[in-house]
């Protein structure tokens, strides 16, 4: 019984150590269950962690392509800004060059030599042929009448088409343009060769020379017509440098003092004058007032005769304004130099009506100067105005000195008829001869309109208009002796 009890208890304690290893291992299987949970969620964790470093990695790398891409996008801009900043400064030098080629005075032209095409022409250019830019680059020059060549004409010596094909240019002074409706006008031109790119170009520049083609016809008609003064003038002429010497002298001074053209030529002026001080006198006065006018002076003649004469001198200047000497005029008064001689009808007026001034008016100041210079040439005095209320006024103040009037057509202010009848109410007796464009002189066609006494039309050849004024001055005489 005794040991049944104590297998009972035996029992007990196994039940017992059963039931706290039962309980030990639902223990551990709990502990097992969440250790395997916070193991897989320590997995899930690490799987999660490994993702997001593997996202900052792809993003660090797509930052710094986005900043490489970004880096080399600001390089890319600041070059093409640079490139717009040398691309706007070319442009402004362009503009600033074509502005310069469109304004010069000179026609320029850039053609193709291969093909005569041009290939570009300043605004000048176009202005004067009539075409605009766009169409004239459609064109060559054989296209247009333009008288200049594009390559070196046959004859022109090598070393021209060498000094061409450096640097300095070949002039030809001779040609000409044709507008395109049909006009034309003298050209200068300068051609040379250029080299722009990896082309060669023809660099043209074209003057209009046409005021100076009318210059050089004005001097030469302007010496055409003192030639012809110089040579039929009854009065001695001659001409001096400033050192005495005689440059020219006309038929008259020849006829009077005796000597040859060539011993003229030879000679000495001083040897003319009885007294050398004269000489020194007279180009006191015309170096201080411009001109001496009836200066009193016995001369000698190649025989030695002496004669008492009227000196009226000027001074001689070139083309530049430049003095080269003096003209001198030389009027004999008398025989012998103390018995008057039969004067010449200018100086017969002036002795019988004393009035042997001219006054000159006209609007155009060139008409003034030609017409001063034939005048006092002649030994005239001279008044001028440019309006015929000027004229007036000058009349009135001078009228005594005054005996013929030439009057201008042009003056827009007052109508010829009325200024002549306004100078008469001054001296019913003077002479107004009218200086017209027309024969007529009149919108009337009337050949000598009311007040004048007679109609020259301009332009009038100097010994026509010597004529007309010396027979204005003598039909004042013929009134007055009336």
């Amino acid at each position: 019984m005794e040991r049944l009890r104590e297998q009972l208890a035996q029992n007990e304690d196994q039940q017992e150590e059963s039931e706290r290893v039962r309980q030990e291992r639902d223990e551990l299987r709990e502990q097992h269950e969440r250790v395997a949970g916070e193991l897989e969620r320590l997995r899930s964790e690490l799987a999660q962690s490994k993702g997001s470093h593997e996202e900052a990695d792809r993003f660090r790398r797509e930052r710094d392509e986005q900043r490489g891409e970004y880096e080399r996008a600001a390089a890319e801009l600041d070059r093409l800004r640079s490139e717009i900043d040398v691309t706007e400064q070319r442009q402004q030098e362009v503009d600033r060059f074509r502005a310069i080629m469109d304004q010069a005075g000179e026609a320029i032209f850039i053609t193709d030599p291969e093909t005569g095409r041009f290939v570009d022409a300043n605004e000048t250019a176009c202005r004067w042929l009539g075409y605009r830019r766009s169409k004239l680059l459609t064109l060559s020059i054989n296209d247009l009448d333009l008288e200049f060549p594009l390559e070196s004409p046959n004859g022109v010596p090598e070393h021209v088409t060498d000094t061409r094909g450096a640097t300095r240019p070949i002039v030809f002074s001779d040609g000409r343009h044709r507008r395109r409706n049909g006009t034309s006008f003298p050209v200068e031109v300068a051609i040379n060769r250029r080299l722009f790119g990896n082309k060669h170009y023809q660099l043209v520049v074209a003057r209009d020379i046409k005021g100076r083609k009318l210059t050089q016809q004005a001097v030469r008609e302007s010496e055409d017509k003192f030639r012809s003064l110089f040579e039929l003038t009854r009065d001695a002429v001659y001409l001096s440098a400033r050192d005495g010497s005689v440059a020219d002298v006309n038929d008259a001074a020849i006829d009077l003092f005796g000597y040859t053209r060539a011993e003229f030529l030879e000679l000495e002026a001083r040897r003319l004058y009885v007294r050398p001080d004269d000489i020194r006198t007279f180009q006191r006065g015309v170096d201080r007032a411009g001109s001496v006018r009836d200066m009193k002076v016995d001369f000698r003649t190649k025989d030695g005769t002496e004669f008492a004469g009227l000196l009226t001198a000027t001074l001689r200047h070139d083309g530049e304004g430049n003095v080269l000497g003096y003209q001198c005029i030389v009027h004999r008064v008398s025989h012998n130099g103390r018995h008057p001689e039969p004067a010449e009808p200018l100086a017969a007026e002036s002795e019988a009506g004393g009035k042997t001034a001219v006054l000159v008016m006209d609007d155009d100041k060139r008409v003034l100067v030609e017409v001063r210079e034939v005048l006092e040439r002649a030994g005239i005095t001279v008044l001028t105005a440019r309006t015929s209320a000027a004229a007036i006024e000058v009349y009135k103040a001078e009228h005594s000195a005054v005996g013929a009037i030439l009057l201008g057509d042009n003056d827009m202010e007052m109508e010829p008829t009325e200024a002549a009848s306004q100078l008469a109410s001054v001296d019913p007796n003077v002479s107004v001869v009218l200086l017209s464009e027309t024969r007529e002189g009149t919108a009337s066609g009337r050949l000598t309109p009311p007040g004048f006494a007679e109609v020259v039309r301009k332009p009038v050849h100097p010994l026509a208009l010597i004529q007309h004024v010396r027979e204005a001055l003598a039909s004042r005489r013929s009134s007055r002796s009336g």
